[in-house]
């Protein structure tokens, strides 16, 4: 099986729930007129009202991987999968879901294309490559023909209908795939502790743990039930959030994922802008206070963004910690994460320390780019974690020793570093004591850390 149940079962919900939703603002509903004209035929005028443009836009991207040929979640995908697993299935009903898939692909009423006929599924095809969710200019330019003789509404009609018309068969495809996950054998043997952050073996231990966060658009790196207890997995819930809305990384999430871990297009809110997505390829940037956005004397534009919450650079490290000690048991296996040189590293992810004997480097420098990555080095006596957020680099030793000789960083490197042996609030007044002192220097800039 090419995708994970749980992976279906999180986006069956995610289309279920947006389907509530645009029904619940209105739904769509559409007219169509046919005139008849002197010089023979009729001309064809359509009109699609949505009840709500943010509920209908929220349900077809919850669709799409269903939709998607090349999604591991595609409905043809499903039924090879239920077909060739489903023992209790009987012929009938996939004869029955693959007639119900041909009617859907067909639709109501066809049309003519360029000399070739084009179905539901079809036309459900040219919006989502004409810009909706790409961007082909073969499929724009047959999208703007058609436009010109006034079928562009029944083109958007066919996008939505279809959609709508194929979520009950993606329910039935659910619907046994989930009573095939429910046969499958159980696992050999499930862990039950102790926590990976905080080494207790009370539990309850009946949650997964996001190594990284689902809101920066993981749903694959993640540790199974019975590694991190579940009050662990909710109280450093908040590392997660502040580590997704900082700036610029909250920016940074809008602009590469496409929907929160709800299923709702992704939304960023600062002191003085909001970024929100209003469609797969569409985001709205709205500046709270106008010097967020400024025009520069050669024509560019700067943007500064002010966090919610204030810089911690502690509160940061611990989020950024939590990532690498997660990702040190992904890779090399739990009981190599439990090991004792990581427990200082442990105690301070979960808040059992307000220090890590250590210093945290974070890149000022920022080239964005759609990918978190990690990679984890044994070297020098350490365990060094190397962290891209979106092109947002940070640089840590999740062992108290040794340290990165910061003194030998070369002068203007692209590079903060911050000193996590410090009590929180003398860190802060030392970064705010430098970053005065840079602002005052004529040769140096101000810090770009993250969070400004």
């Amino acid at each position: 099986m090419p995708f994970t149940f749980r992976g279906l079962r999180r986006r069956y919900f995610w289309a279920r729930d947006a389907y509530d939703g645009m029904r619940a603002a209105g739904g769509l509903s559409a007219t169509m007129r046919a005139e008849r004209q002197e010089t023979g035929g009729f001309l064809v005028s359509s009109a699609i009202e949505l009840g709500d443009d943010d509920a209908a836009v929220r349900f077809v991207v919850a669709m799409r991987p269903f939709l998607d040929p090349g999604s591991d979640f595609a409905y043809a995908k499903l039924l090879e999968h239920v077909a060739r697993e489903g023992d209790t299935v009987s012929a009938q009903e996939i004869a029955r879901l693959r007639e119900a898939i041909d009617r859907n692909q067909r639709g109501d009423l066809p049309i003519i294309v360029d000399g070739s006929e084009h179905g539901a599924a079809s036309l459900y095809d040219l919006i989502a490559k004409a810009g909706f969710f790409d961007m082909h200019v073969t499929e724009a330019e047959a999208f703007q023909r058609l436009e010109a003789v006034q079928l562009g509404s029944f083109v958007w009609l066919s996008f939505f209908s279809f959609a709508i018309a194929m979520l009950p068969i993606v329910q039935r495809l659910f619907e046994i795939a989930y009573d095939i996950e429910r046969q499958s054998p159980p696992p050999l043997e499930r862990r039950h502790g102790p926590c990976l952050y905080c080494r207790s073996t009370a539990g309850p231990f009946r949650d997964e743990e996001h190594v990284i966060p689902e809101a920066l658009g993981n749903d694959e790196v993640v540790l199974p039930p019975g590694v991190v207890c579940d009050p662990c997995n909710r109280r450093i819930g908040a590392l997660d959030q502040y580590l997704s809305e900082i700036a610029p990384i909250g920016l940074f999430r809008v602009h590469y994922v496409t929907h929160t871990k709800r299923g709702k297009l992704s939304k960023a809110v600062f002191r003085n802008a909001t970024a929100r997505r209003k469609s797969p390829r569409h985001v709205e940037f709205q500046a709270d206070n106008p010097p967020a956005i400024i025009q520069n004397a050669d024509g560019s534009m700067s943007l500064t963004l002010e966090s919610k919450e204030r810089f911690a650079a502690h509160k940061l490290a611990r989020a950024v910690y939590k990532i690498g000690l997660g990702m040190l048991a992904f890779k090399a296996g739990i009981e190599k994460a439990m090991r004792t040189e990581y427990d200082c590293a442990r105690d301070f992810v979960a808040g059992a320390s307000a220090t890590f004997p250590n210093t945290l480097l974070v890149g000022t420098r920022v080239m964005p780019r759609p990918t978190i990555e990690t990679f984890i080095a044994h070297e020098f006596g350490g365990t060094f974690v190397s962290l891209s957020v979106f092109g947002v680099a940070f640089a840590f030793n999740l062992e108290a020793t040794p340290q990165p000789d910061v003194a030998r960083l070369p002068a203007g490197a692209p590079i903060q570093a911050f000193d996590l042996s410090l009590e929180p609030r003398e860190a802060r007044r030392r970064t705010q004591r430098r970053a005065s002192e840079a602002s005052a220097s004529p040769r140096r800039n101000a810090s770009n850390k993250p969070g400004t």
